[in-house]
Parts: C-alpha cells; sequence; structure tokens
C-alpha cells in the first residue's frame, strides 16, 4: 500500500489496502502470543532445571543448628530408644526459625565395650567431625556420659553439653568440666515400697530382684537404705546371690501376702546374660503374686507399675534444657537436675487381674492397656474426626434443612387442613366438645357455648364434661368414657343424657361420641331434644287422655230383637225390656220423659197440650 500523489489510497497488486493491513496485524498478533508463550514456559521451567542443575548453597547448612546425638546402646533397645523420642519430641515443638540437624551416633555398648574400642570411636569422631560446626551434644546414659567426660575436650572443645540417663549422678564426676549439665537418672524406690503398701497393706514379705551390674550396685544402696527405713514393716529379701533359676523357684513358693519388687535383671550370680524381657516373661508365668518395677521399659512385659524411671521423660528433660541453651541460656548458670523426672505408670490389665482400684492410684498416673476411650480415639485422629464431624455436620445440616422445607410445607398444609376442620367443628350446627383421658374439655364451638351458658374461655382447659352431666346420669357415662378408651369395648356410640347448664336448669341432650384415631381424645357432638321430649311428653298425656275418654264411651253393636208393636226389648237373658232401660244400661245415655204431640192428640185430646 503507498499513498498516491494527492495522498489518496489506491490498489496495489489486485488487494485492498485494509485486506493487507489486517495480514500483517494478524502475524505480529501470533508472534506475540508465541513469545508470550515461550516466556511462561521458560519461567516454570526454570526453577526446575535449577534445582536440578545449580550447585547447592551453603548458606542454609551454615545457618542450620548441629546437634550431635551420643546414645550409649543401639536402635531397637527400647530404653535408649524412648529417650530419643523424648528428645525429638521436645525439638519438634521448637520453632528455631532455621533447620536443626541432628547427628545420632550409637555407640553399641550393650554387644562390645572396651578401652580399645573406646579410643577408637574416640578417632572416628575426631575426624567425622572435624571441620563441621557443631552447636550442642547431648548423651544418654552412663557409656556416653564417661566417654564423653573423656574425649569432648578431645574431639568437640568449648561445645555446650547436656546429658541424660546417668544413674545417681555424682556432682563430683563433672567437677573439673565445664559447659555441662543435664538430668540425673534415680530410680523411684522410695516411692514404689510406699505404694507396695498402700495398695497391699497386708504385705508381710518383698522379694527383691536385682543384680550384680554397675548400674545393679548403684540401685543396690538406695534399696538398702529406704529398706532399713521401713523396720520391721516386712520381711525384704534380696536375691543378688541367686541364679534365674534359683529366683524362679523361690518365686513359686511365694504366699499370698507377698510382693516382688523388680529393678532389673542383665545378669545373675553365676554371670549368665539374660534379656530383660525374657526374666519378666519367666517370673511372670510362675508368680501367683504382683511383680513392681523401678524402669518403664518393663512396663507392659509383666509388672503391675510403681513410680517407674522413664527414658521418655529423661530424653524430653535433656532436650528442654538444650532448647533453652540454644535459644540462648549460660549453661554453666543451669546445675543438674537431680530429681530424676519418674512418673506413675501401671498396667491396667494387671490392675483388673489382681483387683486393685484404680481409685487408690496416685493422681496423674499413667495407664497403659486401658480400654480405649473417645477422648484416646479423639487425640490421635484428631484430623479425621473433625473432618469426619464437619462432614456430619453439613450433612445434618443439609438434612435439616431439607426437612425443615418438609416440615414448613407440611405445616402449611397442617395449618390449612385445621382451618378447614376447625370451621367444620364450628359450624356443624350442633354443639362440639373435645375431651381428654381425664374428662378435661379442651375445645368446645359456640354451640357448646349457647348450650352451656358459659363462655368459651371458661371451658376450655378449666372445666370437666362432669360437671355439666345429671348426677343420675354420671356414673353411665364415665363407665362409658373409660370403656371407649380400652381396646376391644363395646360402647355405645349415641345415647341421651340430662345436661345442665350455668343456671342450674336441666336440657335434655342427645349426644354422639367418637374417638379422635391415634389419641386417648374424643369428640362429642349434643344435640337439645328438650323441646322434643316435651312434645312427646305431651302426646303420651293426650293420648292417655283419649284412651281415657273412649274407655267411658259404650256402644251398640249387633242385631237388637224389638217388639213391633209395644217396642219392648229382649235382652241377652230374654227378658223383654222396656227400651229405655235397655238403652240405659248398655250406653251412659239418660232418657228424660215427655209426650210427643201425635201422642197427646191420641191419649189427651181432652188437654191442648201443644
Amino acid at each position: 500500500m503507498s499513498p498516491g500523489i494527492n495522498g489518496s489510497i489506491y490498489l496495489m497488486n489486485g488487494k485492498t489496502p485494509m485486506n493487507h493491513l489486517m495480514k500483517q496485524w494478524t502475524r505480529y498478533f501470533k508472534s506475540a502470543v508465541y513469545t508470550i508463550r515461550t516466556c511462561i514456559w521458560i519461567s516454570m521451567l526454570f526453577p526446575l532445571l535449577y534445582g536440578a542443575f545449580a550447585i547447592p548453597v551453603q548458606a542454609e547448612t551454615q545457618n542450620a543448628l548441629s546437634i550431635v546425638y551420643f546414645n550409649s546402646y543401639h536402635q531397637g533397645y527400647k530404653w535408649s530408644d524412648d529417650e530419643q523420642k523424648g528428645i525429638q519430641d521436645a525439638f519438634a515443638k521448637k520453632d528455631f526459625k532455621r533447620p536443626v540437624h541432628f547427628f545420632v551416633e550409637y555407640m553399641d555398648t550393650r554387644r562390645i565395650v572396651n578401652e580399645a574400642y573406646l579410643k577408637q570411636l574416640s578417632q572416628v569422631y575426631k575426624e567425622k567431625y572435624r571441620g563441621i560446626p557443631i552447636d550442642l551434644i547431648i548423651s544418654s546414659d552412663d557409656w556416653a556420659f564417661n566417654f564423653l567426660n573423656e574425649y569432648r575436650k578431645d574431639i568437640f572443645p568449648d561445645i555446650p553439653y547436656v546429658f541424660c540417663g546417668v544413674n545417681y549422678f555424682d556432682p563430683n564426676q563433672i567437677k573439673d568440666h565445664h559447659q555441662i549439665t543435664g538430668v540425673n537418672e534415680a530410680a523411684g524406690i522410695k516411692e514404689t515400697l510406699a505404694l507396695i503398701f498402700t495398695l497391699h497393706p497386708q504385705t508381710e514379705k518383698v522379694l527383691i530382684i536385682n543384680d550384680q551390674t554397675i548400674t545393679g550396685f548403684k540401685v543396690r544402696g538406695p534399696l538398702l537404705r529406704e529398706t532399713a527405713l521401713m523396720g520391721d514393716r516386712a520381711q525384704f529379701e534380696f536375691t543378688d546371690n541367686l541364679t534365674v533359676p534359683e529366683i524362679l523357684e523361690k518365686v513359686n513358693h511365694l504366699n499370698e501376702r507377698s510382693v516382688i519388687l523388680f529393678t532389673f535383671l542383665f545378669r545373675d550370680a553365676s554371670q549368665q546374660f539374660y534379656e530383660n524381657s525374657e526374666v519378666i516373661s519367666r517370673l511372670k508365668a510362675v508368680s501367683r503374686v504382683p511383680i513392681y518395677g523401678a524402669w518403664d521399659f518393663n512396663l507392659g512385659l509383666g509388672i503391675v507399675g510403681g513410680m517407674l524411671t522413664s527414658g521418655y521423660y529423661q530424653g524430653q528433660k535433656a532436650a528442654e534444657m538444650a532448647i533453652h541453651i540454644l535459644s540462648g541460656a549460660d549453661i554453666d548458670q543451669m546445675p543438674v537436675v537431680m530429681e530424676s523426672p519418674n512418673r506413675y505408670f501401671f498396667d491396667y490389665s494387671l490392675l483388673e487381674q489382681y483387683g486393685i482400684p484404680m481409685s487408690k492410684l496416685p493422681e496423674d498416673s499413667i495407664i497403659i492397656n486401658a480400654p480405649k476411650t473417645i477422648i484416646d480415639f479423639y487425640q490421635k485422629n484428631q484430623l479425621i474426626v473433625l473432618t469426619t464431624a464437619i462432614i456430619f455436620l453439613l450433612t445434618i445440616e443439609f438434612i435439616l434443612m431439607f426437612f425443615g422445607f418438609k416440615i414448613r410445607k407440611a405445616n402449611r398444609k397442617l395449618a390449612l387442613s385445621e382451618k378447614k376442620y376447625r370451621s367444620v367443628f364450628e359450624h356443624t350446627g350442633t354443639a362440639m366438645a373435645m375431651i381428654t383421658k381425664d374428662t378435661t374439655i379442651t375445645m368446645v364451638n359456640s354451640e357448646f357455648e349457647i348450650l352451656s351458658g358459659y363462655r368459651r374461655e371458661e371451658i376450655e382447659m378449666k372445666k370437666s364434661w362432669q360437671q355439666f352431666a345429671h348426677q343420675a346420669d354420671l356414673k353411665k357415662m364415665l363407665a362409658y368414657h373409660q370403656q371407649r378408651r380400652a381396646q376391644g369395648a363395646d360402647v355405645p356410640v349415641n345415647y341421651e343424657f340430662r345436661f345442665i347448664n350455668k343456671e342450674g336448669k336441666e336440657r335434655h341432650v342427645f349426644v354422639t361420641v367418637g374417638m379422635i384415631q391415634g389419641t386417648e381424645s374424643s369428640v362429642a357432638s349434643l344435640i337439645d331434644i328438650t323441646d322434643r321430649i316435651r312434645t312427646e311428653k305431651e302426646k303420651e298425656y293426650l293420648i292417655v287422655k283419649l284412651k281415657h275418654a273412649l274407655n267411658n264411651i259404650k256402644t251398640l253393636k249387633g242385631l237388637v230383637p224389638i217388639c213391633a208393636h209395644c217396642k219392648k226389648i229382649r235382652n241377652d237373658e230374654g227378658y223383654w225390656r222396656q227400651i229405655e232401660e235397655f238403652v240405659q244400661e248398655h250406653s251412659d245415655a239418660q232418657f228424660s220423659h215427655g209426650i210427643c204431640p201425635d201422642c197427646a192428640r191420641i191419649h189427651f185430646p181432652e188437654h191442648d197440650i201443644l
């Protein structure tokens, strides 16, 4: 398209200028769409490509908190697993606003422990953590505690350190160490012994099962001290010098006034190694008396319970102290927690077995194997419960809305029906009343007001129909009222009675009574028949009078024999009587004698009678 000399637009190559312009704009539009689409795809793919090929940035690692946790034992050992879970749960509740990296070291000292092994571990850890900035160290149980006391200065100099699970901690153990604190582990021997005598006041003997390991020697001291304080409360017998078979034999012969206190037994007097769970299960198999414990890892294996040392609460308490330190607290100002965080634990199934009531247990006791309650289910499945509850409530809301609509529709129909039937009730032309089982009148119409002389508000829910019945009819009517509500009773539907109105006047009424289906109420229709009764009585009186009159009328019937000359009449006996005598005998007619003109002329011609 080109402009002409005079500025006008002309054709080029046989195409109109406007058509050519539209095609150019179409090309430009397609190009723009393609460019925009390409930019969108690149912007979407870039993060993926960056994540796949970009070199990891060290900033996050540098800003993260790094914690090394030394576990004395191995993964799968319940006690240390509980300690580790307590630590993890406590840290899970704290938001440090940056990542927390845990390095977990399992020292496996239940399987192997000697000086050479520990020395090699120290060299491994020193090399492993060379160049890694560590913010805090946590350890659990004695072997890790002793190891770090010896090698921490070399591996982790000047790093804050929190321990837990150290049996019967002595402050002298860390007198030459700094930036260290932790949680003491001590069995609740005193509390458990007191509990035994509270729950079993008849106890005469306590058999104490403890071993000769290092921890066993530490526990033996408090056991001796607390039993000595009990005096002669009961006999206390220790089994440290017995083998497991000998202990089982002794347990088998305990009487019902005995109780067992079990701490742990890893090695017996013959130095034979046993798993704790094995010993507990064998004790439970031969024991007829309850077994109490000192550590929670025995719970669920056969002990009733007690004030138990808990690995979980040991770890949780140590983690809480570590969190305070990482949040800025001065570790050197935080003393070791000497009061072991023990808790009362009990096995519900064994409480039931030995008849121990829950009401006698200490407050805040933790019960395992208890029947699950709705609260337990809710606490473990809050999301499911809340989602189900919301769906249920929405469903109920929908149902309520649906049935609300149905009910409103039904109510409209009911109101219309009630209006129609109330109109019928009101305009039947007879007095109407609705009556309950207790004879109360609940509703009347205007005709009943006229019949009774009372206003509607004076009758409804205030008066009984008995107040309108004549005393002579009341007994019969009450019987009908009760029989009508009995199954299969044959009661008259219609009958008459005497109705007493407000003025005390008596009206004769014809009543029709029927039950309202599905209720114990009845409806009565009353017709005033007083005028009809009066008319009937007047009719009866007139009939009586007529009958009396008819009875006094005598008539002559049949052939009467009469003399053709003298006019005498022969009676039934054959005598001839004067006609007036015969008539008088057979009717109420009376005769008065006179003389007719013809006879007067014949018999008395001399007299002018007429």
